[in-house]
Parts: C-alpha cells; sequence; structure tokens
C-alpha cells in the first residue's frame, strides 16, 4: 500500500486519506523508491512493476516477454528523469530501462560480458543524474556512468588494493556532482574524480598501522559541500573537499556512548544536520558546534526506534520526517520541539491487517508518500485530492519532557484539488505569519523578504499567483510588477499589490505598472479570498480562449496582443515548423523559447491548463482530424506527416482524444 499523507501541511488531529491498492491498478509487491517527474506525474518502483499516478489512476508496466517495448524485468529499484523528458529505470535483473512519455516505449540496456561499453550489471540498485545529464548507476557489483545521448557506458569494477580503482561493490547512495561522484561501498567511502578518471579511497586506519575496510551506512552532502557519513560501530565521518580529507566527528550520546550506527542523514534548510541511528536520534547545530540527542521514545516505549529508522527527510513547512519499518513513521517539529507519531495502522480495527511503513519519501510538493504493508498486501495513502471517506487515527502527541496539549492548526487542501503555489513579497514579520495563517489551508506558500529575491523566486519558480507589499527594501512592490509582467517568462502570473498607502494615485500606479489586484492594509481577509477566487476564474477563462491554440490552423491574434499571446503564437509556431519531426520534444522547446523545462511547464500550463508534451499531441491531432477530413491520405501516412513514428500509437491516442480510431472518425463524416 502507498500512503501519501496530507499531514505533511494539515498538520491536524484527525486527517482523511484515500487508500490505493491492487483493486485501484497498483501492482503487488513492497515500494522500493517514489520519484516525480517534470509533468507531476509519480512514478512508485515496486517489487511486482512500476506505476505511474496521475492523481485518478494507475498506468502499471511489468515484464512482457512476448513485448519488446516493455518494461525487461521487476523488480524496479529505482528511476530518475533525464532533460530530454525520458524516464530512467533500474531493475534487478534487467539491467537499464528508459521510457519515452511520447511514444510509451521502453528501451533497453543490457550488460553484455564482451562489450565493454554495456552497463556492468543487470542487476542496479541505485541510479543518481549528475549536471551533465549523465547517469550514475551503483549495483551490488560495479559502478557505471552511463550517457544516455550515446547509449555508452564505462564500466568501473572493484579492484582491491591497486591505487585509484575502485575498491568495493556500491551497497549505498550514489551522489553525483559535477567534479566528483560519491560512493559507499562495502569497502567503505570511496569517490570518482572525474578531472583524473581515478577512485580515492579512505580507509579507516587502526591502530599499528593496519587498516579496515567497513560498510558506510548513508551519505548526505551539506550546502558547504561536505559529505557526512556513517559507519557501524565507528561513528560518524565527514569529509571536506577543500582539503581532501576525512576527520571523524566525535558525536556522543547523552549517556557518553558513541553513536554506534548512523543509519539515515539530511541536512535541514535552517543548516542543521539530523543523524537517524538505529535507534536514536541527533541534531548538530548549523555551525556544527553543538550536538543534542533527541528522545522521541513515548512514556517509556520502545516501539518506534528499536527496529531502526530507514528514511528522513525534511518537508515544505519545515517537518522532520522519520520512517520506520515497525508501523509508525515519526515527525518532528523544531518550532515546538516536540515529536508526532503518525500510525497508518489506524484502520486495522475495521478489520484489516496491520501495517508497516516499508517507504517513505516526499514529492517536489512536500507531500509524504507512505508505502503501506498489510500482511501480503501493499496500498497506496495519498493526499486529499477527491473525496475522502476513511480517517486515520488521531496523532500520538510525545517529546522530551513535555507533552503537547493542542494539535496542530489544520490546513488541509480542499478535496479534488491541489493547492497553487503563492509567492508572498513582504517584509513585516506580522503581515506574513497573517497572511499565511489565512491562506496556508489552500496555498502552498513562498515568502521573501524584499522585492530583489521576490524577483528572483518568481523567475526560478514560476508561481501561480504573487501577493506583494509596495513598500519594501532593495525594490519596491512597483517595481516587481513591472519587472515580472515584462519577462515572458512570469508576465501570466497574477499579481496582487499590498499597501497602506490609499490615494487613488496610489491605486493607479500600481495598476498602470501591470497589477491585477490592489488591496490597502489593514485589509479584511474576506476581500482577499474574493480577488484570489476573481482572480482565479479569470485565468480559468483565459485558459478557454487560449486552448484554440491547439486547433488544426493557429488562432489570429488581437488587435492588441498580450506577452501571453505573443508567446503561445511562438510557441505553436515553433510546433508547425517541426510538426513532420518526430524527435520534436521539450528539451528542443525549451531551447528555443529559451525557458528552462520548469518554466515552460508551469508558464504553459497556467496559461493552457495542459502540461507542454499535451499541447504538442493536441496541435498534431488537431491536424490530424482536419488532414482526415480534407485528404485521400491514409491513416499511416497521416500519422508519419505529423511527426508519430507508430500509426498504431497514432490509431491509439487518436481514439483516446476524440473517442473514435481514425478510420470510424472518417468513416462518419
Amino acid at each position: 500500500m502507498l500512503v501519501p499523507s496530507s499531514c505533511i501541511h494539515a498538520q491536524a488531529g484527525d486527517i482523511f486519506v484515500s487508500h490505493l491498492t491492487e483493486e485501484d491498478g497498483l501492482s503487488p509487491g513492497g515500494v522500493m523508491n517514489f520519484f516525480q517527474d517534470a509533468e507531476g506525474f509519480l512514478w512508485i518502483c515496486t517489487i511486482a512493476g512500476l506505476n505511474r499516478y496521475d492523481g485518478n489512476r494507475f498506468t502499471t508496466h511489468v515484464s512482457d516477454p512476448l513485448d519488446l517495448n516493455s518494461l525487461s524485468a521487476t523488480p524496479v529499484h529505482d528511476v530518475t528523469q533525464g532533460p530530454s523528458g525520458k524516464m530512467w529505470i533500474a531493475t534487478r535483473g534487467g539491467g537499464l530501462n528508459s521510457f519515452d512519455p511520447l511514444t510509451e516505449k521502453f528501451g533497453h540496456y543490457r550488460h553484455v560480458p564482451e562489450d565493454p561499453s554495456s552497463i556492468a550489471s543487470d542487476d542496479l540498485a541505485y541510479i543518481d543524474i549528475d549536471e551533465q545529464g549523465i547517469l550514475w548507476i551503483g549495483s551490488q557489483t560495479a559502478l557505471t556512468r552511463f550517457d544516455p545521448r550515446t547509449g555508452k557506458a564505462q564500466q568501473f569494477h572493484p579492484a582491491p588494493g591497486q591505487p585509484g580503482q575502485l575498491q568495493g561493490n556500491c551497497r549505498g547512495e550514489v551522489i553525483a556532482d559535477s567534479q566528483r561522484v560519491y560512493l559507499g561501498t562495502s569497502a567503505g567511502f570511496e569517490y570518482y574524480n572525474r578531472q583524473t578518471g581515478r577512485f580515492r579511497f579512505f580507509p579507516l586506519l587502526l591502530p599499528g598501522g593496519d587498516t579496515l575496510r567497513y560498510q558506510v551506512y548513508g551519505m548526505a552532502r551539506g550546502r558547504d559541500g561536505r559529505v557526512w557519513f556513517g559507519m557501524p560501530g565507528e561513528g560518524l565521518r565527514v569529509y571536506d573537499p577543500a582539503t581532501d580529507t576525512v576527520t571523524f566527528f566525535d558525536i556522543k550520546t547523552a549517556g557518553g556512548r558513541r553513536n554506534t550506527r548512523p543509519m539515515r542523514m539530511l541536512e535541514s534548510r535552517d543548516g542543521a544536520l539530523w543523524i537517524a541511528g538505529y535507534s536514536e536520534i541527533w541534531r548538530i547545530s548549523p555551525g556544527r558546534r553543538r550536538m543534542e540527542q533527541l528522545n522521541a521514545r513515548a512514556s517509556g516505549s520502545h516501539e518506534l526506534l528499536s527496529d531502526g529508522l530507514w528514511s528522513i527527510f525534511e518537508d515544505s513547512s519545515g517537518l522532520i520526517w522519520f520512517g520506520s519499518p515497525n508501523r509508525k513513521a515519526l515527525f518532528f517539529d523544531p518550532r515546538r520541539e516536540a515529536f508526532r507519531f503518525y500510525n497508518p495502522a489506524g484502520a486495522a480495527q475495521k478489520g484489516r491487517a496491520p501495517a508497516a511503513v516499508s517507504y517513505l519519501q516526499q514529492d517536489a510538493h512536500g507531500r509524504a508518500w507512505f508505502g503501506i504493508e498489510r500482511g501480503t498486501t501493499f496500498e497506496v495513502q495519498f493526499p486529499i485530492r477527491r473525496n475522502a471517506t476513511e480517517k486515520l487515527e488521531k496523532f500520538e502527541t510525545v517529546s522530551a519532557g513535555q507533552t503537547m496539549e493542542e494539535p496542530f492548526p489544520a490546513a488541509a487542501p480542499p478535496a479534488g484539488s491541489e493547492r497553487p503555489a503563492l509567492l508572498l513579497i513582504e517584509d513585516n514579520p506580522d503581515v506574513v505569519f497573517y497572511i499565511q495563517s489565512l491562506l496556508r489551508p489552500k496555498y502552498e506558500i513562498q515568502v521573501a523578504g524584499n522585492g530583489v529575491t521576490g524577483i528572483e523566486k518568481a523567475l526560478e519558480d514560476i508561481p501561480d499567483i504573487i501577493i506583494s507589499d509596495v513598500m519594501m527594501p532593495e525594490k519596491s512592490g512597483f517595481e516587481v510588477v513591472e519587472t515580472l509582467k515584462q519577462d515572458e517568462r512570469t508576465s501570466h502570473i497574477p499579481i496582487i499589490l499590498l499597501t497602506a498607502r490609499a490615494t487613488r494615485e496610489d491605486r493607479i500606479a500600481g495598476l498602470k505598472y501591470g497589477a491585477d489586484a490592489y488591496l490597502m492594509k489593514p485589509f479584511d481577509k474576506e476581500e482577499l479570498f474574493v480577488r484570489l477566487e476573481k482572480l482565479v476564474e479569470l485565468r480559468r477563462a483565459l485558459q478557454a480562449r487560449y486552448a484554440q491554440a491547439f486547433g488544426a490552423t493557429a488562432p489570429s491574434l488581437p488587435k492588441e496582443p498580450s506577452p501571453d499571446d505573443l508567446f503561445l503564437q511562438k510557441m505553436r509556431r515553433i510546433i508547425d515548423e517541426n510538426i513532420e519531426n518526430a524527435n520534436l520534444d521539450i528539451p528542443y522547446l525549451c531551447q528555443v523559447v529559451h525557458l528552462s523545462s520548469t518554466q515552460l511547464y508551469r508558464k504553459v500550463k497556467a496559461l493552457t491548463g495542459e502540461a507542454p508534451i499535451s499541447f504538442i499531441r493536441k496541435v498534431r491531432l488537431n491536424k490530424a482530424m482536419g488532414l482526415l477530413q480534407s485528404t485521400d491520405k491514409t491513416v499511416a501516412e497521416i500519422a508519419y506527416e505529423l511527426g508519430f513514428t507508430d500509426p498504431n500509437y497514432f490509431s491509439r491516442t487518436f481514439s483516446k482524444e476524440f473517442g473514435e480510431a481514425p478510420s470510424h472518425f472518417r468513416k462518419n463524416q
């Protein structure tokens, strides 16, 4: 079972969730990993297949020996996405797979013993992708460097005792950056120097000069570039790339004992280092000068931590989550200095088996997803996106020396929707707190403390809506509006200005700069809600108008085109000019329109309600409809003319879009 829980944002005593099981299309077997792609789809790796979840249903991919375009093998251990939009999948026994979202076909890359340019093993465990788009793949026997552009691999096999060579099998995380690839291996901590092409190994020195091979448990790279890793029985080590040295970090428990088995590590956004041991949790201050052990046991119980902590992450609201294999997850709220348990077994009294948290991960929106195992069945619990009817039990609150009396304030998103991203640009902490308290139930909120930072965040993240103060340091709200409305990347974003200056001239000035609404401080919260709702309605109306861009012919521009009109016209022109090109994809569009994949996705999605890939597909299909009506070309000829490489795939896509096959559509005209 898989559970994405809204409790990260809701933080309420009662949380409504939805359970997805094999009956809903989830493949059976334990959850191995999660990944959310650039289009927003959630990919779920299990021991019985690969699942893609779109918020409403699963698409399950399994291995079919009779279909050469299917997944090569199961189980699926890991998945990631490359710059071209392709998905890359690590399987056990089937090697590396690629998946093209446009053709919905898999490609296979297997280990070939006589070919050194093939991958090193078919039993793969981890994938990391570096800044150049190179895949670094860990397995039980070797490390593989794979270049998706050429389809060629470079193998690194352990050669113990040989300087500059890999010393152990890759059994932990792989962390790649522009200079080095860090590895936790069966021999210890190693890295690959990409400039020299050699490995560097850091053995554990014993008294007398001997060295000891050791298993690395968990790695984490801090913002300062240092890499932290744990060793069983030997505590915590840190690698400093500035000095190319590894040093022992002497962390001890409250009783004076050394941390004997650090398992998982995380650097939170405030710079603190969190360490989940086998049965204990530590927090190291951002300056690395103070360490404290946090007691998460409730009333003398060792239930949560006795079986170890196997996953850790920080959510978008600053809560630190820990996953345990013995039926519970735990989160720590730094603001209240308190732990709370989240128990997905709350429905067991209804006849369901006890639940074990087999995997815990966060998606790009800050939601927690739980892989839940109930006996021999598995299911997904996820945040409120549709009407949920089942309640989980209340949180059990524990802390070191005190108990929190009140539940966190409820902030669940409305059922059937995802919360839009809102950027709040405001330098007054009290105003920030007040607006957050009003809007957090319905919006994902980011905060910028001045105009310069606000512009940077808007250009980087492309939020759905912006609320900005007028009088701020660095740049005023007027300058924020002017800058963002003139930039093609952000011209579509609705902006509300807040100010205590209530003169008519000020309001007119804000609207002249391009602000979509203007509110005076102190404002009435109902007025703010109404303004936001009206802007959402306006955006929907614009999406309906911009949907004409999908037609068989490009719509004409209005007499006074807006920057968004010009942007969509440019998008349509690029697609029309490359309609026969089967390689027309998102990276090419990004290059031509000078936007990143994230910026392009959020821009097109906001304007049209469709993802860029859907934009391309709808234009092609509407052109196909026109050709079926006006020409005698065969279905296959039309498919090839419009960039489809497989007429059968074209027919399936056409049927899915219009409700009937191309041949039937032509007969009915």
